[in-house]
């Protein structure tokens, strides 16, 4: 095979191939965060809708902090080219679901925030930014 010829496939298979993407927890669907109702949902339909809980914290109240949250980043392909040429970076996404319930296990206040975000890295991997764009759904 000419060495042009594979000079352009090695970069095309580095294009294709090199979108790496990672998932850490259970994607939270904001429509079912808006069935939500303070002093009407219980503990386990929540964890019927999102799954178990990242973190519970017992609060000095009496009352109970439940974390659920979903994290994803999708690397550019063009992170791998040689000396940061190709567009490198990753597109972020963030989502944090947090319940408050009662001793009854009556949810009592919740927050939910889903944030998008890409980082960009220059070439020789300098003056990489970072920008997000948040939103906040509260009751």
């Amino acid at each position: 095979m000419p060495r042009s010829i594979r000079l352009i496939f090695c970069t095309s298979a580095l294009f294709l191939f090199g979108c790496v993407t990672s998932h850490y927890g259970q994607k939270i669907d904001a429509a079912q965060v808006s069935t939500i109702k303070k002093g009407v949902t219980t503990r386990a339909e929540l964890e019927r809708s999102f799954g178990a809980p990242i973190a519970t914290a017992l609060l000095p109240d009496g009352h109970r902090s439940l974390n659920f949250s979903y994290n994803e980043s999708r690397m550019k392909g063009g992170t791998y080219v040689p000396f940061g040429l190709g567009g490198a970076g990753a597109d972020t996404r963030r989502q944090s679901l947090q319940v408050i319930i009662g001793p009854d296990n009556i949810v009592q206040d919740y927050e939910f925030t889903d944030t998008t975000g890409e980082t960009k890295i220059g070439a020789f991997g300098a003056g990489g930014t970072h920008t997000e764009r948040p939103t906040t759904l509260q009751p």
